[in-house]
């Protein structure tokens, strides 16, 4: 799902506005915003991260050492799909 969320017609005119700002904006840190949603790699981690954070889902242990390892398994396991 997150390497064909960016890819896909709903969200083509999000992604498009994004593009043209990652490229236009003046300031480093704008641009970077903007990248940040039309990389596929970029937007893997985030929705992992969103993921975590909604299901408060750690492993090993009860605080942030447990979303730290559970994102790292995660992110893994998106690769392999």
């Amino acid at each position: 799902m997150h390497g064909l969320l960016p890819h896909e017609e709903v969200v083509r005119e999000f992604r498009d506005y994004c593009l043209a700002e990652s490229h236009a904006c003046r300031r480093i840190y704008q641009r970077k915003f903007f990248y940040l949603f039309t990389c596929e790699y970029c937007f893997s981690h985030y929705v992992t991260v969103i993921f975590l954070v909604i299901t408060r889902y750690k492993l090993l242990f009860p605080d942030w050492r447990g979303y730290l390892i559970a994102a790292f398994r995660w992110c893994g396991w998106q690769t392999s799909i």
